[in-house]
């Protein structure tokens, strides 16, 4: 009788060790696969806060209409009088609208700096901080009017330390 379907040990094992070789290459590779998605996804998310946030500031009065009244009570930022026209009184008040509250106007739970001023880096309204060096932002700038100027309300959103 021949030798028919027996096993060689050694060659056992060496199928055993690239299995799981194989498994392990490809459960390393699954993870970067997972981090980098999940990292694409965050800044997506990020950027389309970021875009709603810059939409409401320069086209809308916010909600409600009188909102610089009494800043506390604001439940959506806006500081257009009409779309691209800014409200000087909505942009001074900016400034005492509380940390808290603005972000939850704005609809994001991130960290958000708002900045508008005009092409000679005149500041007409500054809100929030700026992200450091080493915090990862999304930022995009919006062209308006305030009383006659030429304006950029600058909105950055990141992930605070």
């Amino acid at each position: 009788m021949g030798r028919r379907a027996q096993v060689v040990s050694l060659d056992l094992m060496a199928s055993i060790l690239i299995s799981i070789l194989l498994l392990t290459y490809y459960i390393i590779l699954w993870d970067s696969y997972v981090e980098r998605h999940a990292a694409a996804f965050g800044k997506g998310a990020r950027d389309g806060g970021l875009l709603a946030a810059s939409d409401s500031l320069v086209l809308s009065g916010g909600y409600p209409e009188n909102w610089p009244e009494d800043p506390s009570k604001v439940l959506m930022l806006g500081l257009a009088r009409t779309p691209n026209i800014l409200d000087p009184e909505k942009v001074s008040a900016l400034e005492w609208v509380p940390y808290a509250t603005a972000k939850r106007a704005l609809g994001t739970d991130q960290e958000v700096y708002i900045s508008v001023e005009d092409a000679d880096g005149i500041r007409y309204a500054q809100f929030g901080t700026q992200a450091n060096s080493t915090e990862t932002a999304s930022e995009t700038s919006r062209t308006a009017m305030l009383n006659g100027t030429v304006v950029h309300v600058r909105v950055q959103i990141y992930e605070g330390n």
